[in-house]
C-alpha cells in the first residue's frame, strides 16, 4: 500500500503535538498542578492519543506503527466523565473523589475488556483489521451500537456539566470579579460547542453506521474540528492564560444577614474606601477580596451592595472603573495614551465590557465623549 500524508493527517498531527504543549503549559509549574487542571490535562492528552491514531489509518503510517492502531477507540469513552469532572472541580474547587465517582469509568472499563483482544493482538493482526474494514466500509452492528451509545452517554454528561455552570453562575454571580465571570463564560462557550458538535456528530453517525451513506469528506472534518477546537484553546492560553488557569474563590453556603441599624453606615464605608483606595484598578477585584480589605464578611458586604445599595458587584465596581475613565478624559490622559489603554489603566479587562459600561453610565461613546467635551472647550 502506497504511503501517503494527506492534509487531514497533516492537521490531526499538528493537534496532537498542540495538546501535547497545552499539558506543559498547565502543569509547568506545582500552583497549576490543582485537580480542575489535571483532568483537563487527561482530556488534552485523549484528544492527543485520538488524532494520533487517526492520523496513522489516514497517512497509511499505521503499516509503520501498527502496533498503535486502535489504542485510542476505548478513549471515547473516557471523554463525557472527564469533561463532567473539568466542571464539577471548577465549580466546587474542594471536591474530592469518592469510590461511587468510580461509576463513571464503567462504560470505558467495558469497552477495554471487549476490546482487550484486539488491543493486544500482533501489529499484523490490527493491519487486517483495518485493512479489512476499509475494503467493507461498514461497521458491525455491535460496533455501531458501541458508538450511539458513545455518543449518548457524551450528550448526557455535557448537558449535566452546562447545569452545573448554570446553577453556580445563577448562585453566584453576584461575587465575581470581571475575569471570573469572563473565565465562567468561557468554559460555558467551550461545553456549548462540545454540545454543539457531538449533536451534528451523533446525527451524522446514527445515520451513517445504520446506513449505506459514506462520506470521507465528514469523517475527516469532524477530526479537525477537535484539531482547530484546541488551536483556540492553546491561543486563549497564550492570550491570556489567566482565564483558564486559575481557580475560582471557595464562596460561602450561608444565608445573608438580616438587616440592621448600622446598614447605611456601613454601606458608606463600602462606598468611601472604594472612591478613595480606588481598588477597582485592580483588574481581578472579587468580592472576597473587597470585603477582607473593609474588615467585613463576604455575606455583610454582598448584603449591603445587592440589598442596601441595589446593585450587583460587578456592576458597581464597573460603574467607579467608567467614572475613573472619564476622569482621565477631562483632564488630558486620553491624548497621551488610547481609549483602551485608559480603560485598562482603570481595571477593565474586556474592550466590550468598557464600551458597554460607558455607553450606559453616559449615554454615548468614549469617542463621542471625547468630540462633545473638545467641542465645548473651542
Amino acid at each position: 500500500m502506497e504511503l501517503k500524508i494527506t492534509v487531514w493527517s497533516f492537521f490531526l498531527l499538528l493537534g496532537c503535538a498542540q495538546s501535547l504543549l497545552l499539558i506543559a503549559v498547565f502543569c509547568r509549574s506545582k500552583k497549576n498542578r490543582h485537580a480542575r487542571n489535571q483532568i483537563l490535562c487527561l482530556l488534552l492528552f485523549i484528544f492527543s492519543v485520538i488524532e494520533f491514531d487517526h492520523s496513522l489509518r489516514l497517512s497509511n503510517l499505521y503499516l509503520n506503527f501498527p502496533n498503535f492502531l486502535y489504542i485510542s477507540d476505548g478513549l471515547w469513552f473516557l471523554i463525557a466523565p472527564t469533561l463532567f469532572f473539568v466542571a464539577r472541580f471548577y465549580v466546587q474547587p474542594q471536591y474530592r473523589f469518592r469510590w461511587i465517582d468510580s461509576i463513571h469509568l464503567a462504560p470505558f472499563i467495558v469497552m477495554q475488556i471487549l476490546y482487550f483482544n484486539l488491543l493486544v493482538a500482533s501489529g499484523e493482526v490490527k493491519i487486517a483489521v483495518l485493512e479489512s474494514f476499509k475494503r467493507s466500509g461498514e461497521y458491525e452492528l455491535i460496533t455501531a451500537l458501541f458508538i450511539l451509545a458513545m455518543m449518548v452517554q457524551i450528550l448526557i454528561y455535557i448537558m449535566a456539566s452546562l447545569n452545573e455552570f448554570r446553577r453556580y453562575h445563577k448562585r453566584y454571580k453576584a461575587i465575581f470579579s470581571a475575569n471570573q465571570l469572563g473565565q465562567l463564560k468561557l468554559f460555558r462557550g467551550i461545553y456549548r460547542f462540545f454540545l454543539f458538535y457531538f449533536l451534528v456528530e451523533f446525527s451524522f453517525s446514527t445515520f451513517r453506521n445504520f446506513t449505506s451513506f459514506e462520506s470521507n469528506l465528514l469523517d475527516n472534518w469532524s477530526l479537525v474540528v477537535w484539531t482547530f477546537f484546541i488551536y483556540g484553546i492553546g491561543y486563549i492560553a497564550i492570550l491570556n492564560p489567566t482565564l483558564l488557569l486559575p481557580q475560582l474563590p471557595v464562596t460561602s453556603d450561608q444565608k445573608l444577614p438580616v438587616p440592621n441599624l448600622n446598614d447605611n453606615q456601613a454601606l458608606e464605608q463600602i462606598l468611601e474606601y472604594i472612591l478613595s483606595e480606588k481598588p477597582f484598578k485592580k483588574s481581578d477585584l472579587s468580592l472576597p477580596e473587597l470585603a477582607g480589605n473593609l474588615g467585613l464578611s463576604t455575606n455583610r458586604t454582598s448584603y449591603l451592595i445587592n440589598k442596601v445599595h441595589g446593585t450587583s458587584f460587578y456592576d458597581l465596581i464597573n460603574t467607579y472603573r467608567v467614572k475613573e475613565v472619564k476622569e482621565m478624559i477631562e483632564t488630558g490622559y486620553h491624548k497621551q495614551m488610547s481609549i483602551i489603554g485608559l480603560s485598562q489603566e482603570a481595571g477593565f479587562r474586556s474592550k466590550a465590557s468598557f464600551y458597554k459600561f460607558f455607553k450606559r453610565e453616559y449615554y454615548k461613546t468614549p469617542s463621542q465623549f471625547i468630540a462633545e467635551l473638545e467641542s465645548q472647550q473651542h
